[in-house]
């Protein structure tokens, strides 16, 4: 602690600094994250990716993940540019899990199967993985919030914070206050902490997520392309063929 009891003397422990670009410049006056704050929030990233493998893989089972991969992805249309690219990104991303993996399209063209394979990927290497059914996952939320034993209650932090999260067909859950808020604040600071993402969703750019006061903050982070890789598999259904 310094002698003015402040732990950074840069921003006096307020995390935010004023910018030093000359008057005249657009980001004259706005405030940018202060040396220290991104220090911590390398420290926190670190610590959470550093998370062995646990025996809780959330809404899925071992045995469908592995029956979920790379090598089996059957799809009539696999000659499709589309796909391919899709495919080669997905594994891609297997490789570095950084950021967010963004899967979009519309049902039955393998997202959640490519989300599962580079699950399957991180369990081949020992790092752990939680899948989240999102409508299953805010009834047991509310379900955990409102029951008394401590044994069976979701530890909120805990999933949010998770070292690997899937969150599977986002977009599809009942619309509620609170539900948008809880998808705000897993969507927030798994971005604000770059952790490794996958999302699938039906949604698109003419069907777009509605989740009231948290719609555009939530939308500005799915298309931060500094932080998202996005795909798009615009093929058919594969379970009509």
């Amino acid at each position: 602690m310094s002698k003015n009891n402040y732990s950074c003397e840069l921003c006096l422990d307020l995390k935010w600094i004023g910018n030093e670009k000359s008057v005249g410049s657009l980001d004259f006056g706005k405030l940018i994250p202060c040396q220290c704050q991104k220090d911590q929030i390398s420290k926190d990233r670190e610590e959470i990716l550093s998370k062995n493998i646990t025996s809780n893989l959330g809404d899925i089972s071992l045995e469908k993940i592995r029956t979920q991969t790379f090598e089996n992805f059957d799809h009539p249309n696999l000659e499709n540019d589309i796909l391919t690219t899709s495919i080669k990104s997905a594994k891609s991303y297997a490789e570095n899990y950084d950021g967010f993996f963004l899967i979009s399209g519309p049902t039955g063209v393998g997202k959640t199967h490519l989300a599962l394979a580079i699950a399957g990927n991180r369990i081949k290497n020992n790092l752990s993985v939680y899948f989240c059914f999102m409508p299953n996952l805010l009834d047991k939320l509310r379900k955990s919030f409102e029951e008394s034993d401590p044994s069976l209650k979701i530890d909120f932090d805990d999933l949010i914070n998770s070292p690997f999260l899937i969150l599977d067909d986002l977009g599809s859950e009942n619309s509620s206050n609170w539900a948008s808020e809880k998808i705000y604040q897993i969507i927030v600071n798994r971005h604000n902490l770059r952790l490794p993402t996958v999302i699938t969703t039906r949604k698109n750019e003419d069907d777009q997520f509605n989740y009231g006061e948290y719609t555009e903050a939530i939308r500005s982070r799915l298309n931060d392309i500094k932080v998202v890789s996005p795909i798009t598999i615009g093929t058919s259904d594969y379970r009509k063929k």
